[in-house]
This record gives C-alpha cells, structure tokens and sequence, in this order.
C-alpha cells in the first residue's frame, strides 16, 4: 500500500520481485510472478464487473445516470470524450513506429515471462484456485468495506451495485498516471454512487470514509513493513 500510493502499479511490481529476488528465485521467475499477480487482478476484476452488472444494471437506469433524485449522476458525455480520448492514445502507440518500437519493447519481455507462469497456473488447479480465489475474495471484502461506509450514513445499495461502482473506479485509477490512483479513484466512487442513486453529500463522504480505511491509513504501517524489511535485507 505504501509503495502503490507513492510510485503507483510499477512501484508495486517492483516491490514484489525485487523481494522474490532476495528469497533466492531468478529474475524470470521473479518478474512474471509479479506480472501474473496484476494480470490475475484484472481478470479477476473484469469476470466479477460482468457478473455483477448483469445482476445489477436496472440501479443505473438512466434515471439516475443523467441524474435523478439521487444526485448530479454521470456527465455521459465526459464518458465518451474520456473513451474517445483513450482511442486516440492507442491509435498513437499503435501508428507511430518509435512509440509502438518503444511499448513492445518494455511489455514484451514480460509478456513472455508471464506466458511460462500462466502455464504452470493452468497445469495445477490448486495454484489458479489460490491466485484467482484470493483476488476474488479482496475484491468481494472492498466492496464490503464500501458498503460498511455507505450504511454509516444511513444508505444501502446491493454488494454487487458496489462491486459494479469499485471495479469502475479501480480500473479508471490504473489506467491513469496519478500514484495510487488519488483523486481518479475518489470521482469514479462519487460519480458511481450518485449514478445509483444515492445523495452528493453521502456520495461524497462514504467515498472518503472508505478510501480513508483502504487507501490512506495503510500505507503509515506499509513505511514501517517496508523498513523492516530493508533493515532485514528482504528487498
């Protein structure tokens, strides 16, 4: 969590294989299960996203996304120029040749790295339950601990509308170049709970109510942990 909030996704990578590294695995094997680890939370993310939306869309009617009695709701149009905006970057990696050369060059390694990890994933059920599983499972208790923040203020919405709601804003604060996904992450929680229905006001203070358990307060024992463990030559 320290290492996330200050340096973001790659500083959590690094974290984890330099720590591989010092417990006596080779760099390949280091790198790829570091990649796989954030490959495993992604799919997880996106199967639990689908899932939940299926069983959850009619709480963001279009009612309460173009914003109803709940609150000011999402700007759809944000949400198109923000799509169109990501097409645009990609289309620029993929037709500039220094900037695709540039990519290909950074993810590939990994890709391959992680192609040799999945295999052995797949080949033992027991380790894709494990990997899998627990992302499953730390997805499920966030959402959790969102509901436990929103009921605070005396408002409910289902385990799934907030699986729908955290999954959003999980994915938006990983794609965007801000440490920790500060501030990113806190509008897609707000955006999401006023889109299902619920008041700015309480939108706005669950929000920060559960980022404050989640995303804030671990990272002042995360600097210790991460003391200990360089005082103790383990990354």
């Amino acid at each position: 969590k320290f290492a996330g909030l200050v340096g973001g996704t790659m500083a959590n990578l690094a974290l984890f294989t330099r720590y591989l590294q010092k417990r006596g695995m080779g760099v390949a094997v280091a790198v790829s299960s570091a990649a796989l680890t954030s490959i495993a939370q992604f799919l997880t993310q996106t199967a639990l996203f689908i899932v939940a939306f299926v069983f959850s869309r009619e709480a963001f009617s279009a009612a309460n996304v173009g914003g109803g009695d709940g609150g000011s709701g999402i700007d759809l149009g944000l949400v198109l120029y923000a799509i169109i905006g990501i097409g645009v970057l990609v289309g620029i990696v993929v037709f500039v040749p220094r900037l695709r050369g540039f990519v290909v060059a950074k993810l590939a390694p990994q890709w391959h790295a992680a192609k040799e990890n999945i295999r052995g994933v797949v080949a033992e059920p027991r380790r894709a339950l494990l990997l899998l599983g627990g992302n499953l499972a730390a997805q499920l208790l966030y959402a959790l601990a969102l509901w436990t923040a929103l009921n605070a203020y005396g408002y409910q919405l289902s385990i799934l509308d907030l699986v729908v709601i955290n999954t959003i804003a999980s994915l938006l604060g990983g794609i965007a170049p801000v440490p920790g996904g500060m501030g990113v992450i806190e509008a897609g929680l707000i955006a999401g709970l006023t889109a299902a229905g619920i008041p700015d006001d309480v939108a706005v203070a669950a929000t920060f109510t559960y980022r404050a358990g989640t995303a804030y307060r671990p990272p002042s024992w995360g600097w210790a942990s991460l003391a200990w463990l360089r005082k103790r030559d383990l990354v």
